[in-house]
């Protein structure tokens, strides 16, 4: 079992380091930073903006993180907030400039899944992408509810 944590453990660090990494390279060639990434996938895919609110819970991004990278893109001129003065609930969109780096970003990223992907089958594929929801679900639940059962040191 400790041999399963081990690697479990180690794979996904491994991959979160490696899809960083990717984001800042990708990003970093484009002129801008590596957190960007997920915020513009985000952007581009919710049509018509969101708060930072909602950004957060989409991108898995505490209130903080989130408020960095949005003033810095806004710096950039890729966003544009709307609607209520206050920041964290105002309406962010993208810019036609936001727009092309996220249709960019949005490229890079279906290629480097693809590539990362290529030796699966659509059957693989498919049982990967549902047992990594499943995981990624009863994690969220360990989080929050702490880790079942009596264990004491």
């Amino acid at each position: 079992m400790l041999q399963r944590f081990e690697v479990f453990s180690s794979a996904i660090s491994f991959l979160h380091r490696t899809m960083l990494g990717i984001e800042r390279d990708v990003m970093v060639k484009a002129g801008y930073k590596g957190s960007y990434a997920t915020c513009l996938v985000a952007l581009a895919r919710s049509g018509d903006g969101m708060t930072a609110a909602a950004l957060c819970r989409r991108c898995d991004k505490d209130k903080a993180g989130i408020s960095r990278i949005l003033a810095d893109m806004s710096s950039d001129g890729l966003i544009c907030r709307t609607g209520d003065k206050n920041l964290y609930r105002a309406k962010i969109s993208l810019t036609q400039k936001g727009l092309k780096v996220a249709q960019f970003v949005c490229r890079k990223a279906e290629a480097a899944v693809a590539s990362a992907g290529a030796e699966l089958t659509e059957e693989e594929r498919i049982i990967f992408y549902g047992t990594l929801s499943k995981i990624a679900a009863n994690l969220r639940k360990i989080r929050k509810n702490g880790i079942p059962g009596n264990i004491e040191l």
